[in-house]
């Protein structure tokens, strides 16, 4: 007896936990520029940081494995323009943290957002030290208080259920090398 009630247990837990990832990837979809119903003044973005992405420094086999360069790609993907953006650079020259996070936002506002774009909509996984932290809402703040946006939501997946537009970009990237 208990061993059925245990199974329509996690079988009613196995079903919230999808309707839950199935909302959030309705609200990545409900972005695209083909949804008559999307919101003209709003500006829909995903944003994550791809794999670390290995720089040979040299063609010698022993070598190779002791002085990898690690490449860091920080995509942004425009969900109602379906276009990606790319910020690169190498460990030496930055890491994988809310500084970056937030400056590569910051031009990217600068230079991709419409000044009829008043409401913002992130989408974004769970990654506290680059996406979910006090840095992070310090700056959306700080956005809302230059009037850059009135509005701004930002939404997080359930973990293992975050396929963004970004992950379909990054294996763009990846199927070509």
């Amino acid at each position: 007896m208990k061993d059925k009630d245990k199974v329509a247990s996690l079988k009613s837990e196995s079903e919230l936990h999808l309707r839950k990832a199935e909302v959030f990837l309705k609200k990545c979809s409900s972005s695209k520029k083909e949804d008559e119903n999307v919101n003209e003044n709003k500006l829909s973005i995903c944003f994550d940081f791809q794999k670390n992405l290995p720089l040979p420094v040299t063609h010698v086999t022993d070598e190779y494995y002791l002085k990898e360069l690690w490449l860091h790609n920080f995509g942004i993907h425009n969900l109602k323009e379906n276009s990606a953006t790319m910020y690169l650079f190498t460990e030496n020259y930055a890491h994988k943290g809310p500084n970056e996070v937030i400056t590569a936002l910051d031009d990217y506002f600068l230079y991709h957002k419409i000044p009829d774009q008043t409401h913002l909509e992130i989408l974004s996984d769970n990654g506290f030290s680059q996406n979910k932290n006090r840095f992070i809402f310090t700056y959306f703040d700080q956005l809302s208080a230059k009037g850059l946006f009135k509005t701004i939501s930002v939404n997080y997946p359930i973990r293992g259920h975050s396929m963004m537009s970004t992950d379909r970009d990054f294996a763009l990237i990846e199927r070509q090398n």
